[in-house]
């Protein structure tokens, strides 16, 4: 594959479930790939794929003209973003983790005193999605900065969206979509635990629900077969849903907007919040459903069929 020039000099610091995929998929494409994670082994992998990797973000920031940043919660976020020094060779920053609109601007405001472009550009679709370039990406940014990286975004993605030019806004977008998807898994998860303290089969209820009204995002299945399986362990964390819930909410809070008026966020929000108290942040996002199980006693699997037969 030709590349662009820009694509010989590209750099990415967070190598986790998400941006691993991304680096995945970037060097598929040919892109001569620069990469940093606090994970050693995270790095080893991918550098065995053919990135070049740096032990800093300093001396990868020295080595790339647009650094793209893909990390797990907002104070990692900040600190890479404030290590983006005037004497670094970046000019242009890509922000796709998951912050928050204020974050962002604060972000984009350091980052342009240093003379360095911001790129509002938070993305979804999941780890698979994006190792297939079938992830959507959320922009907003400036003309000049978006033409800088926009041969990169296309060797991730033809799903670009221009949400607006002002960083923060590809946040908002982001909080909207993940509060829209914790709510449909939130209710998914429900709806199936309560069908089974009807008597209902899962696995049949699954197949019928995907193909009717009551058909959304939480019931795909990636979602609902490791839940039959009893498999937690193969999917995003459910720390990063609640961070995005949450910070669904803050952003409403700033608003004005009161949270009890919003009752499906409001439930969203506490059911997502519950996993955390409960020290469940870690784990599989699809464990969220053994909270609904508990409080029906009940267990959504495979197993509740064999049972069910046999009664």
């Amino acid at each position: 594959m030709r590349r662009n020039d820009v694509c010989d000099n590209v750099g990415l610091v967070g190598l986790g479930n998400m941006g691993g995929a991304i680096a995945d998929r970037l060097l598929a494409r040919g892109v001569r790939l620069h990469v940093c994670d606090l994970d050693p082994s995270a790095v080893d992998r991918v550098a065995s794929a053919g990135a070049i990797g740096h032990q800093s973000v300093g001396a990868l920031a020295k080595q790339v003209s647009i650094l793209m940043a893909c990390l797990p919660t907002v104070p990692a976020a900040a600190s890479i973003a404030a290590e983006m020094r005037a004497d670094a060779a970046v000019t242009c920053y890509v922000e796709m983790s998951t912050i928050g609109p204020q974050a962002a601007q604060d972000e984009a405001h350091k980052l342009d005193r240093n003379g360095i472009g911001f790129v509002d550009a938070p993305v979804s679709g999941g780890a698979e999605a994006a190792r297939q370039g079938m992830l959507s990406i959320m922009v907003a940014s400036g003309d000049a900065e978006l033409n800088d990286v926009l041969p990169i975004l296309k060797c991730l993605s033809d799903k670009i969206f221009r949400v607006d030019s002002v960083p923060g806004k590809g946040q908002a977008m982001k909080l909207v979509n993940n509060f829209l998807a914790a709510a449909n898994m939130a209710t998914s998860f429900e709806a199936l635990a309560l069908g089974v303290k009807f008597g209902l089969e899962p696995a049949m209820m699954a197949n019928i629900l995907r193909q009717s009204s009551g058909n959304n995002t939480g019931l795909i299945e990636r979602r609902i077969n490791p839940i039959l399986a009893r498999r937690f362990d193969s999917g995003p964390k459910l720390a990063l849903l609640q961070k995005d819930v949450a910070l669904a909410v803050d952003c409403a809070r700033e608003y004005g907007i009161a949270i009890d008026s919003l009752p499906a966020l409001a439930g969203t929000a506490e059911l997502w919040a519950q996993s955390g108290r409960e020290d469940m942040a870690g784990e599989d996002v699809c464990t969220l459903i053994r909270l609904v199980e508990r409080a029906l006693d009940v267990e959504v699997s495979a197993k509740t069929a064999v049972s069910s037969a046999e009664d």
